[in-house]
């Protein structure tokens, strides 16, 4: 547009300069004609004005338009000069202009069609007209100058519009890079957000294939998930190829092909044009489907590789840098996710199942025995619950240590699933206990012969620490039919398995009517047996020992009864077993040394100068193993002020069985304070003379069974 402008001043200028020669000049010929002549160009100048001169300089026009605008410049200039008599008329001069303008303004072509134009008038006018050539030595000079001027100022234009041609094309590249770019960045940034917002793994699958298919503008795009063995891949998402090969189509994973190679090295890889390539052996999925260029990506994982990401195109395509970082940064995105959804599963997975055995936990458990009594209340088809847990498996612990219990225990839990029909469910509930949920079981045969082969696939020896160990379990089975809650079919398999193992190692019981009474009695008891502790009504009686040399009373034993307001006088039969179950015997065991030792206080202040009173109290095997209990009893004899030795602790072998290392220190410990010891019912249970050489005892009391006869 400048150079409209200038040309336009100058047109006017030229006119009015023409037309001021005219009138100098009146008197000679044809001066009528030359102010017509200049009339009709200077009116030209409003006339280009009205043209649409953007439009036409910024369309294909433009070339056509400048030179014809200067051709008609100096067609002016030809009539004027002619109608002046022809070459020799100063006019003549005024036909530099319009090669000099060309020559400033426009492209070589131009300069050339003007500047022929401009000679061709010059000669017409000195030929045709007349005057011959107006040039002397200095005026043929001066117009080669001119001419290697215009030559010269018309190398630099073309140069600089190359220059100008090649920073346009630079510049629209680079628009084009940066509108690529954030199409890309936002693309990711999108894909990012859906991989926050915990979509499924497939759907974001799916969504970087067609996000890879829009972005790069090519035919295909899919994710391949790397197989166990590390030897296929499996396409698992695909936009551009047949729904039908997802989830079925496979590719080689070895180093010559394109995808093995990446995952190899971790290297993006790309192959612009397949027809040529001397690297990688093409795929057949590839070649099936007419691939000509193909991108490969690596989706990488803490573990090891997922997979990859690929892109092809029927047609020529290359892959640019930016077009690779694009498409790492949607795997990398990926890779997040799979990695995320891998530690949710294993989160998940840790809170609903055993560490040790990899089983269902009782949680999982439950959820699954809720849903199959829903099932079973729809279909009529009875369910049965196995609890189960390993005969004197402490022994195991005890003997070999806790870390041969957990080697036999995960040892345990695939002969049991071994021995379970395919839809059956074992989980460990902890220690030694399994449970095992049989559905649609028909009738209790079906249950019994579940627990039979439990049983069977222990037969077999288990290796522990290079030697042979054999093992049996007790089971308790529960029958449901859907009405029932899922803790209290355990809760009945429990009871079911105590009484199993009240009738010896190996067997199962199957929970009845009766043993629904003892449990609601057992739990009634309990409930009951809370409230008398705080009520008062548990008392001691004691029973004297006596000397059958003189017949004096050596010591008393202080026996437990339950004064029961409705049941009357319990003996320790009746609710002893039930502290155990619920450790309510920890409180009650507190109490009555608390209460022995103070009616002993009481004997010994009524004869002060006899031989002291003792007291012999009962303890069970909870109570060894309360951590509290000689801290209790020092205790109970610093309040009451009596001799330690007074006080007579008694323990059964049972006891002693349970919990052999822990009682053992226990022992030591009371011996240690001065409390006498003695062992209870010697003779009935596993009987060790090993026991009086080992543990501190001050006496045993022979069963009896001994001395009855």
């Amino acid at each position: 547009m400048a150079s409209v402008r200038v040309g336009i001043w100058l047109s006017a200028i030229v006119s009015l300069g023409g037309a001021a020669y005219a009138l100098a000049t009146w008197d000679q010929p044809n001066r009528t004609w030359i102010l017509v002549a200049i009339g009709l160009a200077f009116l030209s100048v409003p006339l280009l004005q009205l043209l649409p001169l953007e439009r036409i300089i910024r369309g294909p026009l433009r070339e056509p338009f400048f030179v014809a605008w200067s051709v008609a410049d100096i067609a002016l200039i030809a009539v004027c000069a002619g109608l002046d008599g022809g070459a020799d008329s100063a006019i003549t001069l005024l036909l530099v202009l319009p090669f000099l303008f060309a020559a400033l303004s426009y492209p070589v072509r131009a300069i050339v069609a003007v500047g022929t134009a401009d000679l061709a008038a010059l000669f017409i006018l000195a030929f045709a007209v007349g005057g011959g050539l107006p040039f002397d030595g200095f005026g043929l000079f001066a117009a080669l100058c001119v001419a290697l001027l215009a030559g010269l100022e018309a190398r630099s234009q073309a140069r600089r519009r190359r220059q100008l041609a090649v920073a346009a094309s630079a510049l629209v590249h680079s628009e084009e890079s940066s509108r690529l770019q954030a199409q890309q960045q936002s693309a990711v940034a999108r894909f990012g957000q859906r991989a926050l917002e915990g979509a499924d793994i497939d759907e974001l699958a799916r969504e970087a294939s067609r996000i890879l298919t829009d972005v790069l503008e090519i035919d295909y795009g899919g994710i391949m998930k790397l197989l166990p063995g590390g030897d296929e891949l499996l396409l698992v998402a695909a936009i551009g190829l047949p729904e039908e090969l997802v989830g079925t189509a496979r590719a080689p994973a070895d180093y010559r092909s394109q995808s093995g190679y990446a995952l190899a090295t971790g290297k993006a890889t790309v192959v612009n044009d397949w027809s040529t390539e001397t690297r990688f052996q093409q795929s057949e999925l590839q070649a099936k489907q007419g691939m000509q260029s193909a991108a490969i990506i690596l989706i990488k994982g803490k573990e090891g590789p997922f997979g990859i990401l690929g892109a092809g195109s029927r047609q020529l395509h290359r892959f640019t840098q930016a077009d690779v970082n694009f498409m790492q940064a949607i795997a990398n995105v990926l890779a997040n996710a799979v990695e995320r959804r891998r530690t949710e599963e294993q989160t998940q997975h840790e809170a609903l199942h055993d560490p040790l055995t990899g089983l269902p936990n009782r949680s999982l458990f439950l959820d699954r025995l809720q849903h199959a009594l829903s099932v079973s209340a729809r279909r009529d088809a009875p369910i049965a619950v196995l609890f189960l847990d390993l005969d004197q498996f402490k022994l195991v612990n005890d003997s070999l240590g806790h870390a041969a219990g957990d080697e036999l225990l995960a040892a345990v839990a695939p002969r049991i699933e071994q021995a379970l029909r395919p839809g059956d469910t074992v989980a460990r509930f902890g220690g030694d206990e399994f449970a095992v949920l049989a559905e649609d079981i028909r009738n209790v045969h079906g249950a019994t012969r579940i627990a039979e082969r439990i049983a069977e696939a222990l037969t077999r020896p288990f290796i522990l620490r290079e030697r042979e160990h054999f093992v049996s379990a007790s089971i308790g089975i529960s029958l449901g039919t859907g009405a029932e809650d899922p803790e209290a079919l355990i809760r009945d398999a429990d009871s079911a398995l105590y009484r199993a193992k009240e009738h010896g190692r190996g067997g199962y019981e199957i929970f009845d009517e009766v043993m629904r009474s003892r449990v609601i009695e057992h739990v009634q008891t309990e409930n009951d047996l809370r409230r008398a502790l705080h009520r008062g009504e548990l008392v001691l009686h004691y029973q004297p020992i006596v000397s059958l040399a003189d017949g004096a009373i050596a010591s008393m034993e202080a026996l437990l009864r339950w004064n029961h307001p409705e049941r009357g006088l319990l003996g320790p039969l009746a609710f002893i077993p039930v502290a155990e179950d619920s450790r309510l015997i920890a409180p009650i065991g507190r109490w009555v040394i608390e209460q022995a030792c103070r009616q002993a206080a009481s004997w010994q202040r009524l004869r002060p100068d006899s031989a002291p009173v003792g007291v012999a109290v009962n303890l069970s095997a909870r109570q060894l193993a309360d951590p509290n209990l000689i801290s209790h009893i020092e205790g109970s004899i610093k309040a009451n002020g009596i001799d330690p030795a007074t006080l007579c602790l008694e323990l059964t072998e049972t006891a002693l069985l349970d919990e052999t290392h822990s009682c053992e220190r226990t022992m030591a410990n009371l011996s240690a304070i001065g409390v006498r010891l003695a062992l209870d019912d010697f003779g009935v249970g596993f009987s060790s003379l090993g026991y009086l050489k080992r543990l501190p005892l001050s006496m045993i009391k022979l069963d009896l069974t001994f001395i009855e006869n």
